[in-house]
């Protein structure tokens, strides 16, 4: 585990060889039976082919040489920077914050230097509705390996601010972005990008086709309405303005765009086909949309012939 700080620091005693503590130390709990995405060891051997730096993190400037939880820097960092690229987490697709910062984990130390000189290592963030100080509070531990022990270490909270706009999120988890190794000058320094989940799109009732509703007389005005309507579920007359729109302008991409959408959330795939089949003949070879709408038709005839199969 220390040889790490050894390459890094040379043969003389750290503070983490030295003064070693004979108890748990302060901050030490049992990991979650659910393990985050775990980040190899800074210890990695790596090919003698590759350049390293005293601390034997090679240096990749291709971002295609760049492996999965392998420690890296680039050719324009400091010698305590090491970056590490990370898989989202399972179950939570959607970044939300990055590049944060841990607040506290300069006195959390000992703690920091224990978890990323491990066998293997992740990062988990915990809330803390009932913070007598902070009701958003965000507490960040490290998980990882200590004499073939499962354990985890306190490293801080996220700070306050980032918190806050991270609140309306239940499920939280973190990956490691960068790990600044502390300096004569410098403590630890953890940067992390924050996961969650996709926010689960709101079915829109549909209300009745309402004849009060009028079509606008401009092309870009037509399209803001039918979206406007789509919003509030008048999706018939929104149907309308789009068609509307289209008679006038038959190479407009708009309300080609939502009215394939409209169908076929509606599970009305002929009539999407139909809209598919008149936005490709009115596409010029240049539109962007056309590879797009040529796979979007072979899905739809797929779907309907499903259907017919059912019928």
């Amino acid at each position: 585990m220390l040889q790490f700080f050894k390459r890094l620091f040379g043969e003389k005693k750290t503070s983490v060889q030295s003064d070693e503590p004979s108890e748990k130390p302060k901050g030490l709990e049992k990991p979650t039976s659910a393990k985050p995405v775990q980040t190899e060891q800074l210890d990695e051997e790596y090919p003698d082919k590759q350049d390293h730096n005293k601390a034997n993190i090679p240096v990749i400037d291709d971002p295609s040489l760049r492996v999965y939880n392998k420690p890296f820097r680039q050719s324009d960092d400091a010698e305590n920077v090491v970056r590490i690229i990370q898989r989202p987490p399972e179950g939570t697709p959607k970044k939300v914050a990055e590049f944060v910062p841990i607040a506290g984990i300069k006195k959390q130390e000992r703690n920091a230097l224990r978890v990323i000189t491990s066998k293997s290592f992740a990062i988990r963030l915990e809330k803390e509705p009932n913070n007598p100080y902070d009701k958003n509070a965000i507490r960040v531990f490290g998980d990882c390996e200590v004499d073939e022990e499962e354990t985890s270490f306190s490293l801080g909270y996220i700070p306050k601010d980032v918190a806050k706009k991270l609140a309306e999120f239940n499920k939280l988890k973190a990956t490691v972005r960068v790990i600044y190794l502390p300096t004569s000058s410098k403590s630890i320094g953890l940067r992390l990008d924050i996961w969650s989940e996709r926010a689960k799109r709101k079915k829109i009732e549909e209300n009745p086709y309402d004849k009060n509703i009028e079509v606008p007389a401009r092309a870009v005005d037509k399209n803001l309405k039918g979206e406007e309507l789509e919003r509030e579920g008048y999706i018939e007359n929104a149907i309308q303005i789009y068609e509307a729109s289209l008679r006038d302008q038959p190479d407009n991409n708009y309300p080609y765009r939502r009215l394939v959408v409209i169908y076929r959330r509606r599970k009305e795939y002929d009539k999407e086909i139909k809209v598919i089949e008149q936005a490709i003949s009115n596409f010029e070879d240049d539109n962007p949309l056309l590879e797009n709408f040529k796979k979007r038709l072979e899905r739809a005839k797929e779907l309907a012939d499903k259907v017919k199969e059912k019928e």
